[in-house]
């Protein structure tokens, strides 16, 4: 029996699906890994922000321009 991807048994139309595969053409994805009990304080202090991944963009911009001298 073939396998299906999870997505195909999803209620998403196929042109949902299709603009789902043309979005993930155009993003690359960074992981960052925490050590759960030694910075459990960073981990905490990021559950509450908003954006954390705007806020991180924007503190490497900050870092570029800094660069720039």
């Amino acid at each position: 029996m073939e396998q299906q991807s999870p997505l195909k048994n999803s209620k998403r139309s196929d042109a949902h699906r299709r603009a789902d595969q043309r979005y993930k053409k155009k993003i690359t994805r960074k992981g960052i890994d925490f050590k759960t009990e030694e910075e459990a304080d960073l981990l905490e202090f990021i559950s509450r922000m908003p954006n954390f991944s705007q806020r991180i963009k924007d503190l490497l911009r900050e870092m570029m321009e800094e660069e720039k001298i």
